[in-house]
């Protein structure tokens, strides 16, 4: 190997300290992104949507005997809230009953 005088010593020729920096950032750039778009997807989802796939996943379940509604957030409503959606204006309660 070759080796030449760097300011702060002796170094290896082939070192080259941005070389490995490039693809994290790059990596970390795709995964930034990635959630974003997630984020913006999951909140922008209808109600209507995710009411027959919380209803899906109840049904493969078992779950027999229960009503999921539609109401505004912040509304007095009797049961569990099991999910929010049009960007958290709206939630989805679940009555067993």
């Amino acid at each position: 190997m070759r080796y030449m005088c760097a300011s702060s010593g002796w170094v290896d020729a082939s070192f080259d300290p941005t070389r490995g920096m490039r693809p994290m950032k790059k990596f970390i750039l795709a995964g930034c992104l990635l959630s974003l778009a997630g984020t913006a997807f999951a909140q922008g989802k209808s109600c209507d949507e995710l009411k027959a796939e919380i209803a899906a996943k109840l049904d493969a379940k078992g779950v027999s005997n229960y009503t999921l509604e539609i109401v505004d957030k912040g509304a007095a409503a009797d049961g569990k809230v099991v999910g929010t959606c049009e960007k958290g204006s709206r939630q989805i309660v679940y009555k067993q009953g």
